[in-house]
């Protein structure tokens, strides 16, 4: 499994960017494989906070909390990256939690050693920038959709970008993502059928 795993991260990394095989086969010797159960998390805190991640299998909501109430973030599924914490750059507290919908297989990578191969190998630092700002994009949009569109369109953009695992995430998941309550998803959906 491991092997599969890591010729998977290698060919959605050679997709990213033109990579020299060599150092694209020493920066993947640095990812680990680890499994998580279903209805697992990682939480600011935990040992395994602090590290990257690429989902091989299985599904993952990002999310954190806001006057006692969960806010889903994004989901994360196969072929993905996820974690480290990113407020680290400004001094502010990690506030996202990781949990997995599904059984999970990830690889994962210190991020201490993916800015020294970045600082010792252009190539791996041009793929860690176009995979951040692939992120970045995908955030920006995600916002976008939030801020400009009806609920009616936010599922049609949900299903356009997620409907490969919209079958894997329970509704009520859903709809926190989306911003709406269950019964108006619920509401959209049977419009959708008709």
């Amino acid at each position: 499994m491991e092997i599969s795993a890591r010729q998977f991260l290698k060919d959605n990394l050679s997709k990213m960017s033109a990579i020299n095989a060599v150092e694209l086969d020493l920066l993947i010797s640095h990812f680990e494989l680890v499994e998580f159960r279903k209805n697992n998390s990682i939480k600011p805190g935990d040992e395994n906070y602090n590290f990257y991640y690429f989902v091989y299998k299985g599904i993952a909501r990002k999310y954190f909390k806001r006057n006692n109430k969960i806010i889903i973030d994004r989901f994360i599924s196969e072929s993905g990256f996820f974690g480290a914490n990113i407020f680290d750059i400004i001094n502010l507290p990690a506030v996202y939690t990781y949990d997995f919908l599904e059984d999970v297989i990830l690889l994962r990578i210190q991020p201490s050693v993916l800015e020294q191969l970045s600082s010792q190998y252009h190539s791996i630092e041009h793929l860690n920038r176009i995979q951040r700002e692939l992120a970045h994009a995908n955030y920006v949009e995600s916002i976008y959709a939030f801020s400009a569109l009806t609920s009616e369109e936010r599922y049609y953009k949900f299903i356009s970008n997620f409907g490969d695992i919209a079958q894997r995430i329970p509704l009520n998941q859903i709809a926190n993502y989306l911003g709406m309550t269950s019964e108006t998803l619920s509401r959209i959906r049977a419009k959708c059928s008709r």
